[in-house]
């Protein structure tokens, strides 16, 4: 409903009808006197420009088209009349001409004259409270009138516009209750219909008044409570809903992408109404989408706003716009147009008025269904029934509509809209809005031709009515003559005047002509019974007979169906009769035919009457129950069902005889000696004579067969909902997408949130994957590629993407090579991306359904086929040593088709396959093992690649199979080595990164034994100097000079070896070695910050295999944390404790702790994930290239806390070689500074 402002101002419309009791000139100078004279306007503002009325089929209804001619061309003929005299000598003539004209036509579609006989015309006020041209009051308007019109033609109506604003309503009431006293003073109504708020509440405050004791019907009546006014009164009609959370839920189904509504609205008048119903209704959302209010918008600033809105992702809701209108817009185009021509987004509203403005549609409070069920009411209102005893219609009658152009232009399948929507096909054309001006000047133009040439016309008419009666007369003779009946026409002396051909065939008579000869003459052995009936005919009477012997001319019998009746002349004087005959010698013998064929049928057959008694049973039907056919004759069938289907016969079978033509069902009958059967029927419903006719066909195996495929399917889905793969199924004509659950929920959505549809699985790809996922799937469906596989991204119900490997084939193609059908799977390769891989699991479905096919579920194995060969995986079955059976994409693999590997051996196709004896055959009833190995595949063009090897065994028809799935592993081979690169360079990095951290302390490291051999140098000189002959301390000095080199060199080796990049040598290492090499390195930063360390490493420890340098990265990384850790602790209790050790199982455990602060508990669990760091500039690498580098040693490192407060790093190595470890007696420094460990 639109709130039109504007002045108060009243405007009067009449509809006439037969029977009006007051014409506009009675009132006419009474209303022209008491009527205000408003200011003139430059400009009315509406919201859009309204449409034409138009009925079902989008053409101008023709009572409304009559009564908007007389209301508007009238006044403006009178307007013309009393103008100006300048106005009267330049529009006299053509005033006069269009009163004549609107003259004509009303009155040549009046209804004739009523008798007297006939009830008096009803009177009714339609009383609206907007503007005419307010859409919404045309759609009510529209509806109301062409309904009273179409049940009551005898109505008047009468129409009347408040035209009144929420904002002046008060004062304008007062004034329209005078005027509409002075108006209506001679009227007398048998009812009011009043349009929407405003017109009920100026009822309800003079109502009584100005029209007393009239039972009034309301129509589109806000808010609720304005009802209550309805108590103890003649007041009934229909309430107004505004379904506003109904259209989001709406625009959220058909925009699944949405995340933001902006809502559009005045908050003046009705739109503070609808703004408290959405603050309301939007309650429901809360967490669900954001809302965004625009509230008392102007056009120029609105538009602007909009195109900023972000397609899929926004929408806009338009409750109402008083205010929404352009200052420079053009007449024909509104506020509400240019808003949904500058959006980006779709456009929803809740008032069917707004559709044709460009927006999409919505749950819509419908103007014309609010006026369909008021003039339903005002009818049975005018029929006699009070109004206070017909219940007020609360539940408003809305519709889902949509706009076809808006749909188009957003591209919205309608099939994707809910049942029951309705689509506008078209918006309003140019004839449609102005339809009835167009209607009104075509029909003056053809009235005034029509007046001209009506004399011209006449004398032709004669003469082709002359010509027309000739040419009857012939058409008529032709029909005689090429009747299928037969059919003779005789005067009252039985003498032939007219007969047809079919009349001398059907009775061997000779074609010369028998006009004028008597009836006896022809067939002179006629019976006297014949005659007796001919006379009855002659003396008024009607004779027919069904199935009657007739004996012809010839003496041959025929059997006929005939009637005779009298014919009369111009004068009412019967003339002689007239005679039917038809032949059905044939039918009387097919039907004998079929009734032997009821009794030989196989099927069973049979005539029951309404009650479902048996009037006709054959012989199959009597075999089936056992019982005789004389023993079913009148019985029922209900007394040969089984009990539990009692009902469902009764009411879905017997009452269905009565509506449908033909049904089907299916029940159990019970047999003579108490065994059941399945019946399925086939029946007519019931026929004029009360009988229908039924057949049934035993299927009591084929019931048995689909319960067992039932069970099969049942089956089959617990183990599609085990496996770990999604799995989608595509109809490519048609567009559908099924996705399994395990499809649904990897992604996190619901099964609600799925449209089944291949638009929905392209809404969620990446866009920038989207050019590479096209590529892929033309080059499989054009056959470049026997395989559709790609990667991509997928947006998840979180808005997050994750990787996604795509696998799938085509699995039907037409007659033509066109595919049809494509099926597949999708798995999760996020981990794989992420450079961590994880193996796929079994595809235990696979083989499951290779292994369970049988004869007896033909649909279950070509669907399990088809599954199997949409997999991307290599499965194979074998005995004995050769392949059994192999899908297609085993055979693409080895490059054979799945037919030639039948027979083929192993070795054939695998460099090393395992024998059988690695996989011994189960015992029955064992589970087996799934045995997973690698190995080296040969194509049948001689290449090879490396493959995984899954093998199992199975049971198959009594007996065990191995089944192989074989999985070409190029690329993750492939990406672990380039894993390992990877992390080798990042290795290389932290080293060089920590080797400048620990720049200081190697500077003094290096700075001692250059300054001792600076020291021994100088000295020595000093001695030569001094004493040339003391030999001995010069040699010793020179010992020193040599020991101190040593140890430069040798630091400045462990630094090169340290940070040298080259590819990691794996050897036997000694993890004590690695210990002390890094605590050397970290002498100097201990101390620099007085951190004692404590050793304890055991003796005896076998050797790891392993790169040295990479291990002392770990490390020197964990002491290098454990550093950090003790940055805020005194330094009389900084402390750091190494241990190594090796434990039962033969692994060598190195732990690294400190006394710190600990680690939080929220950080341990991001601990070891890249770039999670504690310290302020930290990188956050190092632990987890820690963690790389002992996991590809095979080893583990791992965190918990230390007893008494701390943090201890434990890292687990796999030994060598077994050899017998001794603990140390004790640490071999306690408490004491790192330097007093021996550098060798």
């Amino acid at each position: 409903m639109v709130w039109h402002r504007s002045r108060t101002t009243l405007r009067s419309e009449s509809a006439p009808a037969c029977g009006q009791r007051t014409s506009p000139s009675q009132t006419g100078q009474a209303y022209r006197e008491a009527l205000p004279r408003p200011k003139p306007r430059s400009r009315r503002r509406v919201l859009w420009p309204p449409r034409p009325p138009y009925n079902g089929d989008g053409q101008t209804g023709p009572q409304e088209a009559a009564e908007m001619r007389h209301s508007y061309s009238a006044k403006s003929a009178i307007g013309c009349l009393r103008g100006t005299p300048r106005c009267q000598s330049s529009c006299l003539p053509f005033a006069v001409a269009g009163l004549l004209f609107m003259t004509a036509p009303l009155s040549a579609g009046r209804p004739a004259p009523a008798s007297p006989n006939d009830p008096p015309p009803k009177s009714v006020l339609l009383l609206h409270s907007f503007h005419p041209d307010t859409d919404y009051t045309i759609l009510q308007r529209r509806a109301i009138v062409e309904t009273i019109v179409r049940k009551a033609p005898r109505t008047d109506i009468r129409n009347e516009y408040l035209d009144v604003s929420s904002a002046d309503m008060e004062n304008a009431f007062d004034e329209l209750r005078d005027v509409l006293r002075v108006k209506f003073r001679h009227d007398l109504f048998d009812l009011i219909i009043c349009t929407d708020t405003a017109a009920f509440q100026f009822l309800t405050q003079h109502g009584e008044e100005l029209f007393p004791r009239v039972p009034i019907v309301f129509s589109a009546l806000v808010p609720a409570e304005l009802a209550a006014h309805a108590r103890g009164r003649e007041i009934t009609g229909v309430m107004e809903r505004v379904e506003i959370a109904a259209t989001v839920r709406l625009m959220r189904r058909l925009m699944p992408t949405l995340e933001r509504i902006v809502i559009v609205n005045d908050t003046k008048g009705h739109g503070n109404r609808l703004q408290a119903l959405a603050n309301e209704a939007l309650r429901e959302f809360e967490g669900q989408i954001r809302f965004e209010e625009w509230l008392d918008q102007r056009v120029e600033g609105l538009t602007d706003r909009v195109a900023r809105l972000a397609p899929q992702r926004d929408a806009v809701l338009f409750l109402a716009g008083g205010d929404l209108w352009p200052d420079q817009l053009d007449s024909t185009d509104t506020g509400l147009s240019a808003m949904c021509r500058a959006s980006p987004v779709p456009v929803y509203a809740v008032y069917d008025a707004y559709l044709g403005s460009g927006i999409v549609g919505g749950v819509f409070a419908s103007g014309e269904a609010m006026g369909q069920t008021a003039a339903e009411l005002a009818l049975r209102v005018l029929a006699g029934e009070r109004a206070s005893n017909i219940p007020i219609v609360w539940e408003s009658p809305n519709r889902t509509m949509f706009d076809a152009t808006a749909l188009g232009r957003w591209g919205i399948s309608e099939a994707s809209l809910p049942p029951g929507s309705i689509v506008h096909t078209e918006p309003p054309s140019f004839a449609r809005k102005y339809g009835w001006l167009i209607a009104a000047g075509i029909v003056c133009l053809l009235v005034e031709l029509a007046i001209i040439a009506s004399l011209v016309n006449q004398r032709r008419l004669l003469r082709k009515s002359e010509k027309a009666l000739r040419s009857n007369e012939a058409r008529l003779r032709l029909l005689i003559e090429n009747s299928p009946a037969a059919i003779a026409m005789f005067d009252c002396d039985m003498r032939y005047i007219v007969y047809s051909r079919r009349w001398l065939t059907d009775y061997n008579l000779p074609h010369e002509s028998i006009v004028g000869l008597s009836h006896y003459e022809v067939f002179p052995d006629i019976p006297d019974r014949w005659k007796e009936i001919h006379q009855r005919c002659l003396r008024g009477a009607r004779e027919s007979l069904r199935e009657d012997c007739f004996v012809r001319s010839d003496g041959t019998s025929v059997w006929i169906n005939w009637g005779i009746e009298p014919w009369r002349d111009d004068h009412g004087r019967i003339g002689g009769i007239i005679m039917f005959t038809e032949v059905i010698t044939e039918r009387r013998q097919l039907a004998s035919e079929l009734s032997h064929f009821f009794d030989l049928s196989m099927d069973v057959l049979c005539v029951m009457d309404e009650h479902g008694r048996f009037h006709r049973v054959n012989r199959a039907f009597s075999a089936i129950l056992g019982y005789q056919p004389d023993e079913l004759l009148r019985q029922p069938l209900i007394a040969f069902v089984h009990p539990d289907d009692h009902a469902a016969t009764t009411t879905e079978f017997l009452k269905k005889l009565s509506r449908e033509a033909v049904i089907d069902f299916e029940n159990r009958v019970v047999r003579k000696d108490g065994s059941i059967r399945w019946l399925q029927w086939r029946a007519t419903s019931i026929a004029s004579d009360g009988l229908c006719h039924a057949v049934a066909r035993d299927i009591t195996d084929r019931r048995a067969s689909e319960q067992s495929l039932r069970e099969s399917e049942r089956r089959l889905a617990l183990v599609l909902d085990a496996t770990s793969e999604g799995i989608w199924d595509w109809n490519i004509q048609t567009g559908e997408d099924f996705f399994s659950d395990q499809w649904v929920k990897a992604l996190g959505y619901t099964r609600e949130d799925i449209i089944p549809h291949v638009s929905f699985w392209a809404s969620i790809v990446h866009p920038d994957d989207m050019p590479v996922v096209l590529e892929a799937l033309q080059d499989h469906l054009t056959g470049k590629k026997p395989l559709y596989r790609c990667e991509n991204r997928l947006r998840m119900q979180s808005g997050e993407y994750r990787w996604n490997l795509a696998c799938g084939r085509i699995v039907e193609w037409d007659e033509y090579g066109r595919p049809l059908r494509m099926m597949g799977t999708d798995s999760d390769i996020s981990g794989r991306k992420a450079a961590e891989f994880a193996l796929h699991e079994a595809n235990e479905l696979l083989q499951q359904r290779v292994l369970e096919k049988t004869a007896a579920l033909r649909e279950s194995e070509e669907r399990l086929f088809r599954l199997a060969n949409a997999a991307f995986e290599g499965i194979a079955i074998h005995e004995n040593g050769q392949i059994l059976a192999a899908n297609q994409s085993f055979g693409d693999l080895f490059g054979y088709r799945p037919d030639e590997l039948i027979g083929m051996t192993r070795p054939e196709l695998m460099v090393d396959w395992p024998p059988d004896g690695q996989f011994p055959e189960p015992s029955a009833g064992e589970a087996s093992e799934e045995k997973v190995c690698e190995s080296i595949g040969t194509r049948r063009d001689g290449s090879t690649f490396p493959c995984e090897l899954r093998a199992k065994w199975m049971p198959y028809q009594g007996r065990y199979v191995r089944v192989t799935a074989v999985r070409d592993i190029t690329e993750r081979r492939r990406a672990a080595q380039a894993e390992a690169e990877h992390r080798n360079e990042l290795a290389h990095a932290m080293r060089r990164v920590t080797l400048g951290e620990l720049a200081s302390g190697l500077a003094h490291e290096l700075n001692q034994p250059l300054a001792a051999i600076v020291n021994y140098t100088n000295a020595c000189l000093r001695i030569i100097e001094r004493n040339r002959e003391a030999r001995e301390e010069i040699s010793d000095a020179m010992r020193q000079v040599a020991t101190q080199a040593q140890r430069a060199g040798d630091i400045i080796r462990r630094m090169r070896n340290f940070v040298w990049k080259g590819e990691p040598q794996r050897a036997e290492v000694d993890i004590n070695d690695v210990v002390r090499d890094a605590l050397r390195f970290m002498d100097a930063d201990f101390r620099a910050k007085g951190i004692s360390v404590q050793l304890l490493l055991a003796e005896g420890i076998e050797p790891v295999r392993a790169d040295f340098i990479q291990l002392e990265q770990v490390i020197l990384n964990l002491l290098r944390n454990a550093t950090d850790a003790l940055g805020d602790m005194p330094e009389a209790e900084r402390t750091i404790s190494i241990e190594s050790s090796r434990d039962a199982d033969g692994v060598v455990v190195v732990r690294v702790a400190d006394n710190g602060p600990g680690i939080a508990a929220e950080v341990c669990s991001r601990l070891f994930v890249p770039f999670c760091s504690t310290k302020a500039k930290g990188m956050g690498l190092g632990l987890s290239i820690s963690r790389g580098i002992v996991e590809a040693h095979g080893g583990r490192l791992t965190f918990d806390s230390k007893p008494g407060g701390g943090a201890r790093f434990t890292v687990r190595l796999p030994a060598q070689s077994p050899r017998g470890a001794a603990l140390s007696a004790g640490p071999l420094n306690r408490e004491v500074p790192l330097a007093a460990v021996p550098p060798g």
